[in-house]
């Protein structure tokens, strides 16, 4: 490492681990899950109540897409509110859809 001009700070290593928290996934042998206090943060994600809202639930909803299957067709009510000129109405299919992809992330394989 060193030819390389790369250093290592032991404080920061970790060696034999059974699992691994990385980027708000935890990593095992078995493959890659999201981190369950991520997810319980998403459990606990209030109805959006305006745009700003529901931008940061989509967001943090955005990062875990690889375990919720069929993402971007649960989310597209949601998305559709985004549009510029769009009236931010919540509807029933907004909250069914909201809380699918909260189901989907809490339950997600």
């Amino acid at each position: 490492l060193r030819e390389a001009g790369l250093r290592l700070n032991v404080d920061k290593c970790h060696f034999c681990k059974e699992q691994l928290e990385f980027l708000g996934h935890i990593i095992t042998q078995d493959g890659i899950q999201p981190d369950p206090a991520k997810v319980e943060k998403v459990k606990d994600f209030p109805q959006p109540t305006n745009i700003t809202e529901l931008r940061g639930f989509l967001g943090l909803a955005s990062y875990y897409r690889r375990f919720i299957q069929e993402f971007s067709n649960i989310a597209e009510p949601m998305h559709k509110l985004l549009k510029k000129d769009q009236r931010y109405e919540w509807t029933r299919k907004h909250q069914e859809a909201f809380q699918k992809l909260k189901e989907k992330l809490i339950n997600a394989p």
